[in-house]
């Protein structure tokens, strides 16, 4: 709701707060979207390793944009050190479930 305005004002400090308690509680969802938010300093600064901490939470768990979020990272070395090879295998894992990741690999 926080942090796209849906029935209230956009407010990226509370979303990052809330997005923080569920992910600590283990939700995909909320862990890919806290990574997005150390990663582009939304509700918070930016932060590289914690966005790709949790990046890597989710991609754990199987969720496809985070799988592909994290793929980014080792590509571009954001929060870790380049490694292609980890790229490759993040984003094959995912391509099945995910436009984003063809895209990526073409």
């Amino acid at each position: 709701m926080y942090d796209n305005g849906e029935g209230t004002a956009v407010d990226k400090n509370q979303a990052f707060y809330w997005f923080s308690k569920a992910a600590e509680q283990g939700f995909a969802w909320a862990q890919n979207n806290l990574g997005r938010m150390y990663s582009n300093g939304e509700g918070t600064a930016v932060d590289k390793n914690q966005a790709f901490y949790w990046f890597s939470k989710a991609a754990e768990q199987g969720f496809a944009e985070a799988q592909c979020n994290l793929g980014s990272m080792y590509y571009n070395g954001e929060g870790t050190d380049v490694d292609k090879t980890s790229f490759l295998l993040v984003l094959k894992g995912c391509r099945a479930r995910t436009c984003k990741a063809n895209i990526i690999l073409a």
